[in-house]
């Protein structure tokens, strides 16, 4: 993964304003089909991004009731889900430097409340669990008995869905100062905080999971995190970090939803959608795009929808996030390695000599483990607990494709690069006459620059 994120973060590196992830495939043969795919990728991956994070969140809530003996069904956790879907919406139509704020604040709550999740857990124990039991056990609930290679297989999802997301910066752009260097550090910072703090929290649980995983698995809730929590810390401490935790989803939701309205108004703008000119206005007053936050609203809600009819249904939606964002981190690599070796535009940061062997690897890694996901989880399948990933993924690609080529391909043109001319007009909405986008003229990484001017205006996805 982390040879991923160098390839991804040279592309960054080497486009001064961007639109989307989908701009990367602007040097590449039939560019702008190309790019419409890995913007439609990207898209599917960030909707189901914030719907996974809202069924995380109704999920740790109703963990955080069942501690106080209220049961909570399916119905109701998708009924919060939805309100709290509600809710980062509605924070989202806020002024552009508002969100900035909140994201900020927000980022260093996330590392923080995760350090002292860790800490309370470790020093509260009554016991810890051994090296062995942490490093060598397996526990193969996939009904394949004696078959942890498909375990570990499987397994990667929820490593791999933690580090989805990190080209966020590159979304967001057009909202940050001294983009050119900002955005791509914003990936490198991004990934280093997720990988330290992400395995300190990982191992710190599982030192804390005792006496033996099937005590967790069976305890107080339904959440094995939170029954870690209580064996470690009782009751009412267990409850105190299972409140740190569910503010620390929110906050990632509001990020989230943040990240995937720019990422459909970028794709909005450009016509990649059915009805593109009617969701691509932005508020002459917030200077936010509301009816893509809105769209994105019904998307999200129409997601959660589906737990209440498949009992697998928020693994098929994070198998969704995943490979979504997979493949458009893919797709770039993959013209950049085979057919841009010579006609892609470098910048002063590069991975040189590396490039092109790190690229081979990134891509074929994110284009291998992006297939595994539509494995189904449980065995014996049924309707019941089949993994549905591969229905959804292909009944949007279908539309997509339709789309392309009844209209798409002969409106859609492919990203427009900042050293390519000005960019199309766009509609603020509250005014008569569209005003054109100013052109941001590509800057000279060498000059120095201040870096308090690189800060984002909107925030980040933490």
């Amino acid at each position: 993964p982390a040879v991923t994120r160098t390839s991804v973060y040279q592309l960054c590196f080497d486009i001064c304003r961007h639109r989307s992830l989908f701009i990367f495939n602007s040097t590449c043969q039939g560019a702008p089909f190309v790019s419409f795919i890995c913007g439609w990728f990207n898209f599917l991956g960030n909707v189901a991004g914030d719907a996974s994070f809202a069924a995380g969140f109704a999920q740790i809530v109703a963990a955080a009731a069942a501690l106080g003996g209220t049961t909570l069904d399916v119905g109701p956790q998708v009924g919060i889900a939805i309100a709290v879907l509600t809710v980062w919406s509605v924070m989202n139509l806020a002024r552009i430097d508002q969100q900035g704020m909140v994201n900020n604040v927000a980022a260093v709550y996330q590392v923080l409340s995760s350090f002292i999740i860790i800490i309370v857990v470790l020093a509260m124990a009554p016991q810890r669990a051994t090296g062995d039991f942490v490093f060598g056990q397996w526990n193969n609930g996939t009904g394949l008995d004696d078959n942890n290679g498909y375990v570990a297989l499987i397994g990667l999802l929820s490593c791999l869905f933690a580090f989805s997301g990190y080209e966020a910066g590159g979304h967001i752009a057009e909202e940050t100062k001294g983009a050119k260097r900002a955005a791509p550090k914003g990936i490198i910072f991004c990934v280093l905080t997720v990988s330290v703090v992400g395995w300190v929290y990982v191992i710190g649980l599982l030192f804390a999971t005792t006496p033996t995983i099937a005590d967790i698995l069976n305890g107080s809730s339904s959440s094995a995190v939170v029954n870690v929590y209580v064996a470690a810390a009782g009751a009412a401490g267990g409850l105190g970090l299972t409140i740190l935790l569910i503010f620390n989803l929110f906050f990632a939701g509001i990020s989230s939803v943040t990240v995937t309205s720019r990422i459909t108004f970028a794709l909005a703008r450009d016509g990649a959608f059915p009805g593109s000119q009617y969701i691509r206005g932005v508020s002459s007053k917030t200077k936010v795009p509301v009816r893509t936050v809105i769209l994105v609203y019904i998307l999200d809600t129409l997601l959660l929808l589906l737990q209440l009819i498949n009992t697998t249904a928020f693994t098929s939606i994070v198998s969704l996030t995943t490979i979504g964002f997979q493949m458009s981190y893919a797709i770039p690599i993959w013209c950049r390695v085979i057919d841009s070796r010579n006609n892609f535009r470098q910048s002063d940061i590069s991975l040189g000599r590396w490039s092109i062997p790190l690229g081979w690897v990134s891509a074929s890694w994110l284009t291998i483990t992006s297939m595994l996901f539509f494995w189904p989880p449980l065995f014996p399948v049924d309707q019941d607990n089949m993994n549905y990933t591969i229905v959804v993924v292909g009944g949007v690609f279908i539309i997509a494709l339709i789309y392309w080529f009844a209209r798409a391909r002969k409106v859609f043109h492919g990203p427009k690069r900042a050293d390519d001319g000005p960019i199309d007009d766009i509609k603020m909405e509250g005014e008569e006459n569209p005003k054109p986008i100013e052109t941001v003229e590509p800057v000279d990484v060498k000059v120095e620059m201040d870096d308090k001017k690189e800060d984002s205006s909107s925030g980040s996805e933490s």
